[in-house]
């Protein structure tokens, strides 16, 4: 997976490798309410598989710094 800021560019992006066999990822460090564009690709015992579209995310804002 790559993302970066949708006003930076690809180039900048940002490359997290996972060697599981899960479908999904947990993204650390992202800014609340910020635009991410995100690409995926996989990878099995053929190789690499071509990178997804971009897709434009966001994050939400912050979350409670302590409990209600």
């Amino acid at each position: 997976m790559k993302y970066w800021k949708k006003d930076h560019r690809e180039e900048d992006a940002i490359y997290y490798l996972s060697r599981t066999t899960r479908n999904w990822a947990l993204v650390v460090g992202l800014e609340p309410d910020t635009y991410y564009w995100v690409k995926v690709m996989a990878y099995n015992a053929a190789g690499e598989g071509p990178e997804s579209e971009r897709f434009l995310e966001r994050t939400y804002r912050k979350a409670p710094q302590k409990p209600p």
